[in-house]
């Protein structure tokens, strides 16, 4: 118990990108790690103790997300039972949806759930739900509808964005294979271990990459149909009220994402102009 202890208070001392590194290590630490046979016991001990103190960083970062979400999704929903999300009208966002190709035909939701810090899409119903606090005093309604666009750009992107994940999930099968070798031709215990640890290590920076793309695309499709000023208006206002913004697992940054969107800001300007 303590080292998990230990373990949760060293990950929030931990950026993304340092996680992002370790993870990195720990792949290719791997490679030698399955060579290791021909050195006597200690030597190969020594080795994996490392190698697995060094891989359960990221794990438990990525296993401490997994249950994290689930159990806020299980707390919204037993919330939303008692306490029925408001249909609201959010102007312009069935227009949006037409301009991306798609059909939205669903009303928009406000929710006065506590637990509930920004919108959010349902990929089953589709609904796209928002913080009451948005419509009050938070943020203007071009803003809101920039964040309503990013959501609808969700609905646009996922058949790519499942397709992707499933890729993702799949990329370890390479390092499984070579377990099965490992186990088969040197019946040695480490080798699984480090092929099985390296294997979860890939398929975290690969589910990773997926999901933050899927972010940058979801913005970039918004600020098409919605113009990119809003929405950098918005990433502004988000970065304002946050002492910190390293990103995580699913999102970039808030600066990478406006980064990204002043390519469209400037086209939208030129085409102003024109």
């Amino acid at each position: 118990m303590d080292r998990i202890v230990l373990l949760k208070e060293l990950q929030k001392l931990l950026t993304y990108t340092l996680r992002r590194r370790i993870s990195v290590c720990t792949i290719i630490l791997s490679i030698p790690g399955m060579f290791l046979f021909s050195l006597p016991i200690i030597m190969r001990l020594t080795y994996l103790l490392v190698f697995v103190s060094l891989a359960m960083i990221p794990i438990f970062s990525m296993v401490e997300f997994v249950a994290g979400s689930a159990i806020l999704q299980i707390q919204i929903c037993l919330y939303n039972r008692k306490h029925k999300p408001e249909e609201t009208v959010l102007p312009g966002v069935k227009q949006m949806a037409q301009k991306m190709g798609i059909v939205y035909d669903k009303p928009i939701y406000k929710t006065d759930n506590p637990l509930v810090k920004g919108p959010y899409i349902n990929m089953f119903s589709k609904a796209i739900t928002f913080p009451s606090t948005w419509f009050k005093s938070y943020y203007h309604e071009t803003e809101i509808l920039a964040a309503a666009g990013h959501e609808l750009g969700h609905i646009k992107g996922q058949t790519r964005f499942m397709m992707e994940m499933l890729l993702a999930s799949l990329a370890p099968v390479v390092f499984i294979l070579v377990f099965a070798l490992s186990t088969l031709v040197l019946g040695l215990f480490t080798i699984p271990l480090i092929c099985q640890l390296a294997a979860f290590a890939l398929m975290m920076l690969a589910q990773s990459k997926v999901l933050r793309r899927n972010e940058i695309r979801a913005d970039a499709e918004g600020a098409k149909v919605g113009g990119a000023a809003p929405m950098i208006a918005l990433f502004e206002a988000l970065k304002s009220e946050y002492k910190e913004d390293h990103g995580s697992e699913t999102h970039p940054p808030l600066q990478e994402r406006i980064d990204r969107l002043l390519p469209l800001l400037i086209l939208d300007n030129q085409d102003r102009y024109e």
